[in-house]
């Protein structure tokens, strides 16, 4: 097990590295909600 990433930033590149490993056809793709009460 690997030691946890405290920087946000790397955290991100850790995952958006993984996205891209696996080949996702929109490794940077989002989605955005929002609701109003």
């Amino acid at each position: 097990m690997s030691e946890p990433i405290n920087d946000p930033i790397a955290l991100f590149g850790a995952w958006y590295r993984d996205a891209e490993a696996s080949k996702v056809k929109n490794p940077n793709a989002m989605t955005l909600a929002t609701a109003t009460a």
